[in-house]
């Protein structure tokens, strides 16, 4: 018997899918925030990784899309509250954290130096 996959948000795999909006006229999923450029997604507690990503995407002339997850989505993303992870346009997570770290400029500049070979 093989395994069932259960989608965690780790560095390496496939973002999890999950929808966001179960409007029956436009649903949407997590799915469809990726394809066109970087997608930094923060837990309900992560206003200091969207503002850091959003200098390093200047600094670096990278935009970076940012949204926020409520509770029930960042648990599969293995999001702590203040945590945050990176998903490139292909939908594979380059990065997660736990929201620990303290100094979230320095960190995202650095996750995006490294993703883009700079």
């Amino acid at each position: 018997m093989y395994g069932v996959a259960i989608p965690e948000g780790a560095p390496g795999t496939r973002a999890p899918h999950l929808y966001v909006s179960e409007d029956a006229s436009s649903p949407m999923s997590t799915l469809d925030l990726y394809g066109t450029g970087l997608v930094l997604l923060a837990g309900p507690e992560g206003d200091a990784w969207e503002s850091a990503a959003h200098r390093a995407g200047h600094r670096l002339s990278v935009p970076v899309d940012v949204y926020h997850l409520d509770a029930d989505l960042a648990g599969p993303h293995g999001l702590t509250t203040g945590g945050a992870l990176l998903v490139r346009p292909d939908g594979v997570v380059a990065w997660r954290d736990d929201g620990q770290r303290r100094d979230p400029d320095g960190t995202v500049e650095r996750v995006l130096r490294d993703l883009l070979c700079r």
